[in-house]
């Protein structure tokens, strides 16, 4: 009587049993295609590492292209002795 438990694996009882796979593309990758600078998703993706490689080496590379002696006349904290400005009194 009790003893018999069944489950249903398909059918109306289950609508979320087989739930549809859906392949959705970055919107990134979606741009780099349709301006035809790749032509298919890996390419795009190899595009927009080569993107944020380039970025990340220039946010390291202009500071150091300035100078040690850039921003060297803004104040700093406990040593105002290289500060070349205005002095207020």
């Amino acid at each position: 009587m009790a003893d018999q438990i069944s489950f249903e694996s398909e059918g109306p009882g289950a609508p979320y049993a087989a739930a549809p796979q859906i392949n959705q593309v970055p919107s990134l990758v979606r741009l780099v295609m349709r301006l035809g600078l790749a032509g298919n998703e890996r390419v795009a993706k190899y595009i927009l590492l080569g993107v944020a490689v380039c970025i990340l080496l220039a946010a390291v590379a202009v500071p150091s292209l300035l100078g040690p002696s850039a921003g060297t006349n803004l104040p700093h904290a406990g040593n105002t002795s290289t500060y070349t400005g205005p002095v207020s009194r």
